[in-house]
């Protein structure tokens, strides 16, 4: 029998990754059945869905996976790219050498990730929100790390939800590596602009692959 904390995470990585595709509904007998969990913690579980921005619960109607359109993404940008900037600045002056470890050690790991691997892409979203959870909690500002935490998630479940490449994700590893030497230079300006410049690259991404698509 699983924990609330594990259904929670598990839901929350299919949702993103879009094994649980935008638009589908949430069975509640089926997700009991599957995680072995009650009906209320999984109610609880849907509460905190729907506060990421995963999930939306519609009264007689059910609850369903949420979907994003490229109008939605701009807006979700603008203001992600600005609190991105806030959060190198904090993230700098506060992480500890924990902190550092945990975000080094996880960037090695996307880094050894075999493109053969058919989990290879799972792995690296689960690196990845490690990553940026774990910096968004260095800030030592549980208001700005709940609310970018959000649209980190809604912006990466539009990546999946988009069908980008693997390649495509690997492209992110420079940043992360920008950002590393940041943090042990203790450079926050540096550091704001380099997650600044991770969501533009990413903008761009979106961007170019809309356009290929046409």
């Amino acid at each position: 029998m699983a924990s609330k904390l594990e259904v929670y995470k598990d839901l929350q990585q299919r949702i993103i990754t879009n094994d649980i595709a935008p638009g589908k509904s949430l069975n509640v007998k089926d997700l009991m059945d599957h995680y072995q969990i009650g009906r209320t913690p999984l109610r609880e579980i849907f509460r905190e869905l729907q506060r990421d921005g995963l999930i939306e619960i519609m009264p007689k109607l059910g609850t369903h996976v949420t979907s994003s359109d490229i109008h939605e993404l701009n807006k979700i940008v603008q203001v992600r790219r600005r609190l991105e900037g806030l959060v190198g600045m904090l993230a700098v002056k506060n992480y500890t050498s924990e902190q550092f470890k945990k975000i080094k050690a996880m960037v090695q790991k996307i880094e050894e990730l075999d493109p053969a691997d058919e989990n290879a892409l799972d792995m690296f979203t689960h690196y990845d929100m490690e990553i940026h959870q774990t910096l968004y909690e260095s800030t030592r500002n549980e208001v700005l790390a709940g609310f970018i935490s959000q649209l980190q998630m809604r912006t990466s479940k539009f990546w999946h939800q988009m069908g980008f490449t693997f390649q495509e994700f690997m492209d992110e590893i420079e940043d992360f590596n920008n950002l590393l030497e940041a943090f042990e230079e203790r450079n926050p300006d540096k550091a704001a602009k380099v997650l600044e410049n991770h969501v533009d690259h990413f903008m761009e991404k979106v961007k170019d692959h809309i356009f290929n698509s046409i």
